[in-house]
């Protein structure tokens, strides 16, 4: 990937200037937030799922706040003309990791990284935000949004959803305070990931990815639901209707019936684990990917999040909850 940003000369025992690059432009490192109020209020049409209606350029998108990712993603057409305010910094063709020894090939899509000059919404305005662009060659994925706004980009916030006023809010970090009788829930931050420890069945340990782009309530690995094993049980119905950002995931229902999270005992807050009662879990075969933490069990999406308001502080390590 080429950088078209100045890095510092290669020396020697430094890492090379193209892997500097590379992380300075993933972290974001030149982006700057700008929000012209002191909570900035954005209403979302979706239910559950909380979107923005952006611009690049000259361009209108419909944004998916997303979690599960920590570069925001926008889908193009190989026909179309790229947006305005749109700069290409690099390609995918060798970047499958740093060094760029391996390259990748997909069916349908090349991949592209680029740079928005200026991406903003209502009072929100994002400079240089990094972009992971999909270009495919003849149709886009199946879904309703053509891009997703990383949660990571809005970390210099609080970021609330408030599911009963459908409406997100940003908070500056040091004006927020989560309303007495909300639950703080730990959240762990992997780099690239933000996950919650929660328990299931009697008690067994389950790692879960947040990932508001998934519009079912949890999903689960193999390896997990053999784990949970009578804790689950088959509802018969196949699901299809779930969507994740770049189309549609289906697969067998099973039912969880005790699922808890556990919460940080603060002044003000609820002191109890949060039990969320039935869920509907979306059964994956095959198993998720190895963190540091351990193998990655499921995916805790926005149907199980718009059971409540809740409220995301990265600078914390806290995901606040509102029945």
């Amino acid at each position: 990937m080429t950088c078209t940003r100045p890095c510092k000369a290669q020396g020697e025992g430094d890492i090379p200037e193209s892997i500097n690059c590379l992380l300075s432009f993933i972290d974001g490192r030149d982006q700057q937030l700008l929000i012209r109020s002191d909570v900035l209020s954005i209403p979302f049409r979706y239910p559950n799922r909380p979107t923005l209606d952006v611009r690049i350029g000259e361009h209108d998108f419909q944004f998916l706040l997303d979690s599960g990712t920590r570069l925001s993603i926008l889908n193009l057409l190989a026909s179309e003309s790229k947006p305005t305010g749109l700069h290409f910094t690099g390609h995918d063709a060798f970047l499958a990791d740093l060094d760029g020894k391996r390259e990748l090939e997909y069916d349908d899509h090349h991949l592209r990284y680029a740079e928005a000059e200026l991406l903003s919404s209502s009072d929100l305005r994002i400079r240089h935000l990094p972009l992971r662009t999909y270009v495919y060659e003849e149709q886009l994925p199946g879904t309703d949004f053509q891009g997703s706004l990383a949660l990571q980009a809005l970390r210099s916030c609080v970021v609330e959803v408030s599911n009963d006023e459908l409406e997100l809010r940003l908070h500056p970090l040091q004006n927020f305070q989560a309303p007495a009788g909300w639950y703080a829930v730990p959240l762990l931050q992997l780099h690239d990931k933000l996950l919650v420890q929660g328990r299931a069945g009697q008690g067994q340990p389950l790692l879960l990815m947040l990932d508001t782009g998934f519009s079912g309530e949890l999903m689960l690995s193999g390896n997990c639901c053999s784990r949970l094993g009578n804790a689950l049980e088959a509802s018969g119905r196949q699901l299809d209707g779930f969507t994740g950002f770049h189309g549609s995931l289906n697969g067998e229902e099973l039912l969880l019936d005790q699922f808890q999270l556990p919460v940080q005992d603060w002044p003000a807050m609820k002191g109890e684990g949060i039990d969320s009662g039935m869920l509907s879990v979306l059964a994956l075969e095959g198993n998720l990917e190895q963190t540091a933490l351990g193998e990655l069990d499921g995916i805790l999406g926005s149907g199980f999040l718009s059971r409540f308001n809740y409220a995301v502080d990265m600078s914390r390590s806290v995901l606040y909850l509102q029945e």
